[in-house]
C-alpha cells in the first residue's frame, strides 16, 4: 500500500483510461453495440442431504424464480468482472449469460499482448477468452433473465418437495445473490435442503472427473 502514491495511482487510472478508450476503438471498428458474454461453474458432487454448494444454490436461484413466477434474479457483482466467450472459462456444467453493451467492457484477451517468457513464469497476460467488464451499477446489484441461469438437467436432479413458499423464502435469503470467487470466509454458503442428485450421466461424469483431474 506504501507503494500506492498519489503520482502512482494517476498512472494507473491513465493506463486503465487508454485500455478502456482503445477496447471501445476495437469495438467500434466491428461495429458491435453488445457483446454476448457467460460465466461457466464447474461442480460434479452428488448432495443427497446437507447443504447446496455455492453453484447448486445458483441452479436453484433458477428454480425458485421461475416456481414463484419472477422473470429475473438478482446478483451482486463486482465493479470489475470477469466473463468469457465461446473459448473462455470453459467449466461446466452451469452456465449464466449475459448480454454485455459494448461501452462496458474494459478490455478483451486478444487485444492483451503475451508477456516475455524470458522474464515471466506464465505467458498468457490473461485468461483466454477473457472479457472485463465494468459493473455500472451504484449499488452493485444487477438483473439476470432466469431463462439466463443454464444448467445441465442430464446431469442434475432435484429432489422434490420444495413449495412455493419455500422458494420464496429463499429468495429472501438469497437475493440478491453474492456471486463472486469468495475472499473471505462465509461469502460462500449454500442452503440447507434436500440437495440435488446426480444422475447415472452425471455420476459418470463425476468419476472421469476425478480420475483426469
Amino acid at each position: 500500500m506504501k507503494a500506492l502514491t498519489p503520482k502512482r495511482i494517476d498512472a494507473i487510472c491513465d493506463e486503465l483510461v487508454r485500455i478502456y478508450n482503445h477496447t471501445q476503438s476495437l469495438l467500434q471498428d466491428q461495429n458491435l453495440s453488445e457483446v454476448h458474454l457467460k460465466r461457466m461453474i464447474a461442480d460434479l458432487r452428488d448432495r443427497p442431504v446437507s447443504r447446496d454448494t455455492y453453484a447448486q444454490t445458483v441452479m436453484r436461484l433458477k428454480r425458485a424464480a421461475q416456481a414463484t413466477g419472477q422473470p429475473s434474479v438478482q446478483l451482486e457483482i463486482d465493479i470489475i468482472n470477469s466473463w468469457g466467450d465461446d473459448g473462455g472459462y470453459p467449466h461446466y456444467p452451469i452456465m449464466i449469460r449475459q448480454s454485455v453493451p459494448a461501452t462496458d467492457v474494459l478490455y478483451f484477451s486478444n487485444m492483451i499482448a503475451n508477456r516475455d517468457n524470458s522474464i515471466y513464469t506464465h505467458r498468457a497476460a490473461v485468461e483466454p477468452g477473457e472479457w472485463v467488464v465494468l459493473n455500472r451499477s451504484p449499488t452493485g446489484v444487477i438483473e439476470i433473465d432466469a431463462n439466463d441461469i443454464l444448467f445441465d438437467e442430464s446431469i442434475y436432479k432435484e429432489i422434490p418437495g420444495w413449495t412455493k413458499r419455500g422458494y420464496e423464502q429463499f429468495l429472501k435469503l438469497h437475493s440478491p445473490f453474492q456471486f463472486r470467487r469468495a475472499a473471505r470466509i462465509g461469502e460462500r454458503y449454500g442452503h440447507p435442503t434436500s440437495g440435488w442428485r446426480l444422475t447415472a450421466k452425471g455420476k459418470i461424469h463425476e468419476l472421469v472427473d476425478r480420475i483426469f483431474r
